[in-house]
């Protein structure tokens, strides 16, 4: 929803800057031309030039555009971005291949974790793109079982096992906190 708001946003204020002048007369940081711009939410699918200032799009146009920087998408289909919703690569190294495919945000949401401050922290200044956990009902679950290997067969069996009192007691005894 966020990459539909943000294009029709754009094309509103598209409009705006036509009707008071013409988008050929502007400079922009970066003109992408030639690109196909899609956008569901207006029904626009067609090739535009689109023109940006400071990191954000300004102007989305069939006129010609002038910019210190010019890019030509054609047979390409312009994005600011995409968010991975989906994704188990949480390092560095991950989120640079991420980079070059688009992926602007990259979410961990399936699995999450048990510490949220801590799994922001470990990432903070480090990341090349957006990244988001949630908290995890499997890794919280281990936390509480001290569960220490996550992959071997018989912590899978105790994730889902019924954590009963007698269950949780020998837990306790076997691994302090």
């Amino acid at each position: 929803m966020i990459f539909y708001k943000t294009l029709a946003t754009a094309l509103m204020a598209s409009l705006v800057i036509a009707t008071s002048a013409s988008a050929a007369d502007a400079t922009y940081d970066i003109v992408i031309v030639n690109g196909r711009v899609m956008d569901p939410e207006s029904g626009l699918d067609a090739v535009r030039n689109v023109g940006l200032r400071a990191g954000k799009i300004a102007a989305i146009s069939t006129d010609a555009m002038q910019g210190s920087r010019t890019l030509d998408a054609k047979g390409l289909v312009v994005a600011p971005g995409f968010i991975d919703l989906h994704e188990h690569g949480q390092k560095p190294e991950n989120y640079q291949f991420q980079a070059h495919d688009g992926v602007t945000t990259s979410l961990e949401l399936e699995a999450g974790t048990a510490d949220v401050a801590g799994w922001y922290a470990e990432r903070e200044g480090k990341s090349l793109i957006n990244f988001g956990v949630s908290i995890g009902h499997i890794p919280t679950r281990m936390k509480v079982m001290k569960i220490l290997a996550p992959g071997c067969p018989l912590a899978m069996q105790l994730i889902v096992r019924p954590l009963t009192p007698s269950w949780r007691r020998s837990i306790s005894a076997l691994k302090p906190d």
